[in-house]
């Protein structure tokens, strides 16, 4: 003989309801609706700004949370230009620093490139933005 007592269906509601949190991080999720993409922690980019028949290179951290490392900014033009410059950083959370800049005669085009960070290890390449 079965029962369905309303207060033995919401217990078990309840249990069902916990179990599914527990087993998702602790989070509801609708049936059909994937969870919110969350924003990187960090990000990173080498801008460049051209004016006047000049350009500005100008490295730039941006992090959700605190974080230090360390960067390396390269920049190459053919033989006649081999530029390197280095160093560690920490940005406080929600914040943005700039790291590294040359001013260049001519565009940015002219140049080969490259901003790469190192947190924790791990190396992340940076892309170019022109502005």
């Amino acid at each position: 003989m079965t029962t369905n007592s309303p207060i033995l269906l919401g217990i078990a509601a309840v249990v069902l309801t916990a179990c599914a949190m527990v087993s998702n991080g602790g989070m509801p999720q609708s049936a059909g609706v994937a969870p919110a993409a969350t924003a990187p922690a960090l990000t990173c980019a080498l801008t460049a700004v051209e004016r006047g028949g000049s350009v500005i290179l100008t490295g730039q951290v941006m992090s959700a949370d605190p974080v230090s490392g360390s960067y390396d900014l390269r920049i190459r033009r053919g033989a006649s230009l081999s530029m390197d410059q280095g160093g560690d950083f920490a940005v406080r959370a929600g914040q943005q620093q700039e790291i590294g800049m040359a001013q260049l005669s001519g565009k940015a085009a002219d140049y080969d490139t490259a901003l790469t960070l190192t947190v924790a290890g791990t190396e992340m390449p940076c892309p170019l933005r022109l502005n």
